[in-house]
């Protein structure tokens, strides 16, 4: 894992438990599915925005990869 995706990860981590209780609205299993670059995204969106449409941002990148596998 090279030094910029580590960085994106633990940001991600850190990011998720600062929101404690509201982060754990979104399901596990679904944090779990992303990869380095789409946490990148979040973490992006996360820096701009609230944590409401961090939450819109992790289902939008959900849902389009159960597009794709489909």
């Amino acid at each position: 894992m090279d030094s910029e995706i580590q960085q994106s990860v633990s940001k991600a981590a850190s990011y998720i438990e600062s929101f404690g209780h509201e982060i754990t609205k979104v399901p596990l299993d679904i944090l779990q599915k992303f990869n380095s670059l789409e946490i990148s995204k979040i973490i992006y969106t996360a820096e701009s925005n609230s944590i409401l449409k961090i939450l819109c941002q992790i289902k939008y990148i959900y849902y389009h990869n159960q597009l794709k596998k489909d």
